[in-house]
């Protein structure tokens, strides 16, 4: 995940299903906190370009099509 986040220097937190409801937990401590957070397995993850209007506010990209694939060239 780093390629697609490194300009901003942070990454999203991708949890393990079994480990959410630890993770909402209210009373949870900064330890384990800490304990979670530890770099997923990306092995089954792909990562590809999606459309530009996505994040375009004059465009309705509430559509399914919004998330296929699209090929910018370089």
């Amino acid at each position: 995940m780093s390629d697609i986040h490194n300009s901003a220097k942070r990454m999203p937190l991708m949890l393990d299903e079994q480990l959410i409801n630890d993770w909402i937990f209210p009373d949870l401590s900064p330890v384990s906190i800490k304990e979670l957070m530890n770099p997923c397995d990306d092995t089954d993850m792909a990562s590809y370009t999606v459309s530009k209007d996505l994040s375009n506010k004059r465009v309705n990209s509430d559509v399914a099509s919004i998330i296929n694939k699209v090929n910018y060239g370089k």
